[in-house]
């Protein structure tokens, strides 16, 4: 008895961990001027990221008699990498922005480089970025495309990012192939 009243303390530990360090950020908007990173830098020991990809499902596609196969960057996820490297997975219709994937597997140095690449040259983090559609907490999150939550060098922005966004798609497609998922 006593085993699973520790176990089930560890579980509570982790998801009020998850959520205190999550979601309730402010956007980094409300950092100090100049806050933000620029393509040219490394990547920073406190990289996080979280995408909800809402898409099509396979099955939702066959049914809907759509010829071509979903590309795995379009159907429905949620990614979230962690500061030390691990990458949460969730896939299917029922993936979404309050949801905390099982851990997948623990990435390099090198594949958090190239996640950290695409971000930095979206400019998600720069301090005034261009053409980007910012989220706040509560606001309304559209049906189709991703919503990718960043932070890196204590700045935080979270992206609502439209289904053409040709960077959200390269970072779906990315951690997609680091899941593991079948084209």
């Amino acid at each position: 008895m006593r085993r699973g009243v520790k176990g089930a303390a560890r579980v509570l530990v982790l998801i009020a961990g998850a959520a205190v360090g999550g979601c309730a950020s402010a956007p980094v908007e409300d950092a100090a001027p100049g806050a933000g990173v620029s393509a040219s830098g490394s990547r920073p020991s406190d990289f996080t990221l979280a995408v909800t990809v809402r898409g099509s499902s396979p099955a939702r596609a066959a049914r809907s008699g759509s010829p071509a196969p979903v590309p795995p960057g379009l159907r429905p996820a949620r990614y979230v990498i962690e500061a030390d490297g691990v990458l949460r997975a969730a896939l299917g219709p029922g993936a979404n922005d309050e949801t905390f994937p099982a851990a997948t597997r623990r990435l390099d140095s090198g594949d958090l480089d190239r996640l950290w690449a695409i971000v930095a040259r979206a400019g998600w983090l720069d301090a005034d970025p261009q053409g980007v559609g910012l989220g706040a907490p509560g606001a309304d999150v559209p049906t189709a495309g991703s919503t990718v939550a960043v932070s890196g060098h204590g700045a935080q922005r979270t992206i609502l990012a439209s289904r053409g966004d040709a960077s959200a798609r390269a970072l779906a497609e990315a951690l997609a192939g680091l899941a593991w998922q079948i084209p």
